[in-house]
């Protein structure tokens, strides 16, 4: 199963609830692994529906944070395996520019 697609809506669901960083990159995480899965044939092309949402998205998302701001999480997400993303969509781990950081409790 493609992850990608549900750790966009993880994303989108951070920032609505005013985490845009970590939804900046859940969105970034989110956007890579579709590309991948675009590559090997095991993800279909989106729907125009899908790409308002994620231009809604990444407008959101922009403004909450800055062009820079927005950029720099972006890109930290793109860099996570389907493992830390999955870990960061659940919660568990904090992503920052030096790693990824366990959540404390």
């Amino acid at each position: 199963m493609d992850v990608g697609p549900l750790l966009e809506l993880v994303g989108a669901q951070a920032a609505l609830q005013g985490d845009a960083i970590r939804g900046a990159q859940l969105f970034g995480a989110g956007q890579a692994l579709n590309e991948h899965g675009l590559d090997i044939g095991s993800l279909n092309p989106n729907t125009e529906w899908e790409n308002e949402l994620e231009r809604d998205l990444e407008m959101t998302l922009r403004a909450a944070l800055g062009d820079e701001s927005f950029t720099l999480e972006y890109a930290l997400g793109t860099t996570l395996s389907v493992n830390a993303a999955t870990d960061l969509a659940l919660g568990l781990t904090r992503r920052t520019p030096d790693g990824a950081r366990p959540v404390d409790s």
